[in-house]
This record gives structure tokens, sequence and C-alpha cells, in this order.
């Protein structure tokens, strides 16, 4: 990393930063937004052509977006979008970091200094990149001006995430007084196309690396609030009886795309999808579930529905016939977020089950804390022993990987191999593993 220790300032550009300031502190009380700091670095950059600007920030829907540039070269943000954590450099442990600092050199650029933006709960809301070209990265800017701009952009992403879970609690809290409008919404959603969709997270076996099969994930595309995750729209659509639609048209798309997918020469095995609780009490589950498997060629086995663990737990006498029907049709089941909740092992004696999820909360601690090394060995241990797969949600380092191999879980999913994927996008990242030789 080179040093990030800069000249002192030139008197313009500290004329510049005292201005700016008095600006951000008359028109918005001291917060930053993403307009204000779009000008703050064109005057700058004004000043000292051989500096380069780039604040990007995660897009939900996988890889990254550069939501400022100031000096670089134009393409530079369409290099960026699309591009996935696997493809970063791998900077202070954290591979969300430093963009592809190869592409830049190429063009002359040099890192001088990167810094990850962190909101206050510590989540990462993007990072802050600054390049120098033509000299010294040291030349670049003062250090005032660096410390500025940093804290600017991290202020700048912190309001824009803040002012997206304003905007959906807002949404929720409205829906919860008015069903009818929620009704409509995502009657909407069901009707237009590209308003509800599916992302896919790659799922891969950790003995060889290969592909074990893709979690659809539900999205909503609100045309005005954005992206809205289920957590925010299913517990709703549950409430005003939309669910079984939305659990329909998920499982029909997901067995569409699996078949598109193979269609076009991509190897994908098999698809999970999240069935809402209420869906294994209708009685006639398991015919809809054939008649789309036939539909798109598929066998049954090439479907996983993931069973959460209020359905696990106590199904009633109706949604546990359908549990078996379900599974004596071939479709294979998986219990979600296993060891989370109050899971039971008597329940694996007495439901069909082929698979075990671990959620994330689960492994957390993995990397330093020996009880939870032991509760995952333990449970892998015991999926291993009723001959049932084992897969991990959230496996974000190389160390937790190794560590769930050597336990002998089946596979793994989670921001080491890849975020939740654009359809059109699963195939390019698997031809990229195959070309980059990924196999970890």
């Amino acid at each position: 990393m080179p040093d990030s220790s800069f000249s002192p300032a030139a008197p313009e550009l500290l004329d510049l930063l005292a201005a700016h300031q008095r600006l951000l502190e008359d028109a918005s009380g001291g917060v930053a937004t993403v307009a204000f700091l779009q000008g703050l670095c064109r005057e700058v950059f004004a000043l000292a052509p051989n500096a380069a600007v780039a604040v990007v920030r995660r897009d939900p829907a996988g890889g990254l977006l550069a939501t400022m540039a100031g000096g670089l070269p134009p393409g530079y943000a369409d290099r960026l979008r699309g591009c996935q954590p696997a493809c970063l450099n791998d900077l202070h442990g954290d591979p969300e970091i430093a963009p592809v600092t190869a592409w830049l050199a190429e063009q002359g650029w040099t890192l001088a200094v990167e810094r990850a933006l962190r909101g206050d709960d510590g989540d990462l809301l993007g990072f802050f990149c600054a390049y120098a070209r033509g000299g010294e990265p040291k030349s670049l800017l003062p250090v005032p001006v660096i410390d500025l701009a940093v804290q600017h952009a991290r202020l700048a992403l912190e309001r824009e995430a803040l002012q997206a879970r304003v905007c959906q609690l807002g949404l929720i809290e409205a829906q919860a007084t008015d069903r009818r409008a929620l009704q409509v919404a995502l009657g909407r959603a069901l009707s237009t196309q590209g308003e509800l969709l599916l992302r896919y997270q790659p799922q891969l076996r950790l003995a060889d690396g290969e592909l074990y099969g893709v979690e659809a994930l539900a999205r909503w595309q609100h045309p005005r609030l954005g992206e809205i995750l289920p957590d925010n729209f299913v517990p709703l659509a549950e409430a005003c009886g939309l669910i079984d639609q939305i659990g329909t048209w998920a499982v029909r798309e997901a067995c569409q795309q699996l078949a598109r997918w193979r269609a076009a020469g991509a190897k994908v095995p098999s698809v999970s999808v999240n069935l809402s609780p209420t869906q294994f009490r209708n009685p006639g589950l398991a015919e809809q579930l054939a008649a789309v498997l036939s539909a798109c060629g598929l066998a049954p086995s090439d479907l996983t529905l993931e069973l959460t663990e209020s359905v696990y737990m106590d199904p009633d006498a109706e949604s546990a016939r359908m549990i078996h029907a379900v599974h004596a049709l071939g479709v294979r089941l998986s219990v979600d977020d296993f060891g989370t909740g109050y899971s039971s092992l008597a329940r694996l004696r007495d439901l069909p089950v082929d698979e075990l999820k671990l959620d994330r909360g689960f492994i957390q601690g993995l990397d330093h804390d020996r009880m939870v090394r032991a509760l995952t060995r333990a449970v892998v241990g015991i999926g291993a022993s009723l001959n049932l797969a084992v897969v991990v949600e959230g496996v974000e380092t190389d160390a937790q990987r190794k560590f769930l191999s050597e336990c002998g879980a089946q596979a793994a999913q989670g921001f080491l191999y890849a975020e939740p994927l654009a359809a059109e996008d699963l195939p390019l990242w698997l031809g990229q593993r195959r070309g980059g030789g990924g196999g970890s």
C-alpha cells in the first residue's frame, strides 16, 4: 500500500476546503449528500488534475456501483458494475474494499489511499479510493482534503442507506393499516414483468468446489422504493392471502430458469426455493409441483423446497401429510436455519428431510470461538450420521470454508463465493470460475 501521508496543501485547495465546509454546514447541517460530494470533488480535481477518486457502494443485486467518479478513465464505472467480490483485491483482509486496481494500473493510475466506508453499526457501505497519475502518490492531495472527502463519502452513503430503510419501514407501517394498498401493490408486482424477481445464490460443494445447486431468493423491485427484501414483504403477503400466489410464481419461475440454463449449456444441478408455512396446507401442492416439473422437463430431484422452522417443529396434520406427499413425489426437502431456534433432533426422525441448512448466525465466530467450532462440528456430524446433506449459509472467509470442509459439510454459500446473482449473470459467473480454475 503506498504511503498515504500527503504533501502540504496548496493555498487554492485549502481555500476550496474552507468554502465547501461552510457551504456544507449552512446547507445541510453538516450532513453530506452524494451531490455535495460530487461537486466538491469536481472542483478539487480541477485544481489537482493528476488526482482521481471513486466512491463505490455495493449493489443489492450483486456486484458494485460507482456512485461518484472524478478524473478517472471513462470506462471505470462500467468496469465496476457487475464486478463480483471474488474478483477484487484482498486488502486488509477484506475482499470487498479494493476495486480492479490492475486494470487501472494499465491506464497509468496508482492507488494512493483507500478506506472502507462503514456506518455507525459497522456495516460496510462502500469504499473510498484515491488514485494518482503521472507522479508519486504522496503528491496527490493534502491530508485535509482526503479526510474531508472520506468523511463526506461515508456520510453520503450512510444517509442514502438510511433513507432507503426509512422508506421501506414507512411502506410497511402504511401497509399494516391499509391491507388493500398492499394487495394492490403486490398484485401489480405479480402481474408486472420485472417487479417480482428471483436472485440466485450459488452453493458450492466443499469437497471439490463444483456447483452443488443454487438457492432462489425473491426480491420485490418496487418502482419508487427500489429493491425490497422478503423479510419486509413476505409476512404482509401472508397476512393478506397473497403468499400462495407468490410461492407458486417462485417455484414456476425457478424451475423455468433452471430449464433455460440447461438448454443454454449451463450445468446447474438443482434449484432450491423457500416456501411459506401456509403453502404446505394447500391440498393441491404436490400436484402443482408435479405439473410444473413436467412442463419444464425436470426431474423431481432437481427441485429442493426449504422448510421453515415453524413447519418443521410443529406441523399440523395437514402440513405433515403434504410434506410426506411432496417427498414421495421425489422433491428434496431441506430444513432451513437448522440449529438457530428451537429445532429438535426428534423431528428429524418424524419428517422426511434430505438436507440441513445452517444459518449464517450459527457460524458467527467460527474463526475464533472454540464453542462455535465444537457445535458446528457436532451438527455436521449429526447430519452425516443420519445421511443428511449439510449446507452452510453465510460463509465469508476461506478459514470458514476449510473448517467446514474438514468437518464434512457438503456445501456452502455466501459472499466468499458470490452474492445472489441475476439469472443472466450465473452462466458468466460459472464461466469465470472455470476460466480461473476456481475450485475453492
